[in-house]
């Protein structure tokens, strides 16, 4: 999260650059919400004025609480910058002048000086003038007691000290003595250098009798500066109003005064620095207002500077993400995906071991049975039937033969009664009745239903024959086609359910999409082609016949059937190495289409190979209720159903308007692997959704909407809606540098759920996919399993044509340009 949020706040302009970091323990009390309220907050503030844009604001971080606080403010500093500092200099030094003191430059001059002035007043009041004339050290010792001698080793006898100390009171004004003697003079003692200091020589001192005049205006002028001293912030050298040189603090003084909009907002805004101080945020302010951030920016840098200390104390706390290695994991995935496969083909060995083994030791146990079944193997007729071989040998039959495969039809005329076997699997189990289940099921002690109930369901299509061959109605097709219960429909109740949802068959998910959608939710995974172009294509004709007596649709049209002949002869003739199918809808269509097919070859000699029966996937024409199972590379699916003369569309689309139709639909437009071609003479905007009663009607008409758009989108209200795409600011941030290096790139590239990150077209084969990039975020950690995020999908898409790479978010984030130059 703290790597997207960075790089998604790195890609606005302008982007946050604060090098501010919260320390770990005020990290640890602000929340990412505490973060984000903090951030609205200080913007709000600066909205306010809490600093300039210029970056140059003499009020920044003042406290100043209250407007009576900055009417405070604003007198004082008017006051001063204009008159009020230089009358108060003038009548300092004057002052200072008449008591023969050099002029003081500064606030805490004037202090020191007027401090000591009064001083020396207060011992004039005790001492003659004379008091300055000479040193005091004799006069101290003399008047103090014996402890304090002894203390300092001064010797001094008694007549001595008699004799200093009647001088020391001739030095006394008249009047009444002090009552320490000593302790006076100690104090005249430090007046007297004070003295000399600061007048710079010696003297008798000759104090201005407007002293207390001076002493009462510094002290004004002292209390206004220490109010503001209180309030501001030090200047960049760390002094005060106070300690500031006469000049520079005129200075500071008119910068204050020249800013009165300033003091304003300082009541609105002074409570909001405060809290963003005592949340470790006060270098970030400081920060922000020295660069005068714009109020716009400010929520950008508080998040940038939370993310960013946040990163910063996992990669300090997470040794294994502080000392993340790339390359080191694609090695440890590289290494993985190949033991997986090498204990996959291990596997092959060790079944058939356990196989071989298990067959020695059953012959070991029952040499019986292994004589009569060699016995039954070397006849060459009259061999028994199963029926009755399998009761007195049945553990030697199914270890030889471990594996058995039959239809459902048969098991009851093949196997005797009994369980023979342990488990019994139904494949396309959605087209098997219960009924027919039922001899199999008996005959093993597991059952394991495999299929898809979206698909078709039984029918009595190769078990009803009509009495009237030449009976062309739709209620003939119709019971042809009518569906029955499944035993995937009722096992599926009763027994422990998996679903397989990866989707291998189709070379591109544009074939699979729309039932994606439609039939399963979504929830199978697919995979994306190599080509940009769609696998899926629409090919519409004109198509329009009379509805002929007793039928109540038009099934099949001229002008349909002329365009599949072209197309299959095409096909044969420019892609010969793909299989090749049709599928139609109706029974009539496809009898239709085989016979035009049969007879267009007979004047098409060479392409007489391609239809050879002899080949692997041989070319088929069947409808709906044949196809179940079968697979082609391409297939060419003929709606067949057409128009009246009039271009009246009748809305009556045989199997597909009985209950279940779109499931019979589904199968016909799951069966290509490469690519299919739609042939229809409806287009969707042909079909009144209003009119369309059943599910497999209205999924027609949206398949047909789906076809129109090339596998890209259907119209508005349709089944199909492709799954939304997703937001990733590093993979986002990785298109547009590898766009900057002059390849073209698709960003999440797909339409199901797990789409690729980035897929790269080959810039030597415009139009065609070749890298695909994948990265370590969400998609990749939805995958419930190692083998399936490291080994199978990498895999299967190196089987569509793909070369996969892996990118590890962290060293994007870290070093971006070393992951685009290996790329």
């Amino acid at each position: 999260e703290a790597q997207e949020a960075l790089v998604e706040l790195g890609t606005r302009t302008p982007a946050p650059t604060s090098h501010v970091r919260i320390g770990g323990r005020e990290l640890a009390g602000l929340s990412r919400n505490r973060a984000v309220e903090l951030g609205r907050r200080l913007r709000d503030a600066a909205g306010l004025g809490a600093w300039t844009r210029d970056g140059d604001d003499p009020w920044y971080a003042a406290r100043i609480l209250t407007p009576d606080d900055a009417s405070k403010a604003l007198d004082i500093t008017t006051r001063h910058s204009t008159s009020g500092l230089d009358h108060a200099a003038r009548q300092l030094n004057a002052i200072l002048s008449e008591s023969h003191v050099p002029e003081a430059n500064s606030l805490e001059d004037w202090k020191a000086a007027f401090a000591t002035m009064a001083d020396v007043r207060e011992t004039l009041e005790v001492f003659r003038p004379e008091v300055f004339d000479i040193p005091l050290k004799e006069h101290i010792a003399a008047t103090a007691t014996r402890d304090w001698r002894d203390n300092r080793e001064i010797e001094m006898g008694w007549l001595e000290r008699w004799r200093i100390r009647q001088q020391t009171k001739r030095l006394l004004r008249p009047g009444r003595p002090p009552a320490n003697l000593h302790e006076e003079l100690v104090s005249a003692s430090e007046q007297r250098e004070h003295w000399f200091e600061l007048v710079g020589g010696g003297g008798r001192p000759e104090i201005s009798p407007r002293l207390d005049e001076g002493l009462a205006l510094l002290g004004s002028l002292t209390a206004d500066l220490e109010w503001l001293d209180d309030r501001l912030q030090p200047g960049p050298d760390g002094q005060t109003l106070t300690s500031l040189p006469l000049a520079r603090l005129r200075e500071r003084l008119k910068a204050l005064a020249a800013r009165p909009d300033r003091i304003a907002v300082l009541p609105q805004v002074t409570a909001v620095l405060d809290e963003m101080r005592e949340a470790g945020l006060g270098p970030l302010v400081d920060d922000l207002a020295r660069r005068g951030t714009p109020t716009e920016q400010v929520t950008a840098e508080v998040e940038h500077v939370w993310w960013a200390s946040l990163a910063q104390e996992i990669t300090v706390r997470d040794p294994a993400y502080g000392a993340h290695d790339g390359a080191g994991l694609r090695r440890d995935v590289a290494e993985f995906a190949e033991a997986d496969r090498d204990h996959q083909k291990a596997t092959v060995e060790r079944v058939r071991s356990a196989v071989a083994r298990n067959v020695r030791e059953v012959l070991s146990d029952n040499p019986a049975h292994e004589a009569l079944v060699r016995a039954e193997a070397g006849k060459a007729r009259r061999h028994k039937p199963l029926r009755d071989l399998m009761p007195q040998a049945s553990t030697t039959l199914t270890a030889i033969k471990p594996c058995w495969a039959m239809s459902p039809l048969v098991v009851a005329s093949t196997l005797p009664p009994g369980r023979w076997f342990d488990v019994v699997i139904f494949d396309e189990a959605s087209q098997v009745q219960p009924a027919q289940a039922i001899s199999a099921i008996s005959r093993a002690r597991q059952v394991v239903v495999a299929g898809d109930e979206r698909q078709l369901p039984p029918t009595n299509f190769f078990t009803v024959v009509s009495d009237d061959e030449s009976d062309s109605s739709a209620g003939a097709d119709d019971a042809l086609t009518e569906g029955f219960e499944s035993v995937l429909d009722v096992l599926a109740a009763a027994l422990q359910t998996r679903n397989l949802t990866w989707h291998y068959r189709s070379r591109d998910e544009r074939l699979i999409a729309f039932a994606n959608e439609s039939m399963y939710d979504g929830r199978l995974t697919t995979f994306p082609g190599t080509s940009i172009d769609s696998a899926v294509t629409f090919e519409p004709v004109d198509g329009q016949a009379e509805v002929q007596p007793g039928v109540d649709a038009i099934e099949t049209t001229d002008g349909e059937v002329a365009r599949v002949v072209e197309l299959v002869l095409e096909h044969a003739r420019n892609r010969p190495s793909e299989s090749l199918g049709v599928i139609a809808l109706g029974i009539k269509h496809a009898d239709r289409l085989e016979d035009a097919i049969t007879e267009a070859l007979r004047s098409a000699p060479d392409v007489a190979a391609f239809f050879d029966e002899a080949r692997e996937e041989r070319f088929f024409v069947k409808n709906l209720e044949r196809v179940q199972g079968d697979e082609r590379d391409a297939i060419i699916l003929s709606i067949g159903y057409g128009k009246t003369p009039h271009g009246r569309v009748l809305h009556r689309f045989g199997p597909l308007n009985n209950e279940g139709g779109e499931r019979r639909l589904n199968v016909a437009i799951t069966r290509a692997r490469a690519r299919m071609t739609v042939v229809s003479a409806l287009r969707a905007a042909d079909l009144d959704p209003s009119r369309l009663k059943a599910r497999g009607a209205t999924m027609l008409r949206d398949f047909l909407a789906y076809a129109e758009s090339r596998g890209v989108a259907a119209d508005d209200g349709t089944l199909f809606e492709a799954a939304p795409a997703t937001s990733d600011p590093l993979r986002s941030d990785l298109a547009r540098r590898l766009r900057r290096e002059g390849l073209t790139v698709h960003e999440d590239y797909g339409t199901a759920s797990h789409r690729i990150d980035i897929a790269i077209e080959d810039p030597y084969h415009r139009g065609r996919a070749l890298v695909a990039v994948e990265t370590d975020g969400d998609r990749y950690a939805a995958l419930r399993s190692t083998r399936d995020r490291d080994r199978l999908r990498p895999e299967q898409l190196a089987r569509l044509g793909w070369v996969h790479e892996r990118v590890w978010t962290t060293d994007l984030f870290r070093d971006p340009a070393r992951e685009i130059a290996r790329l």
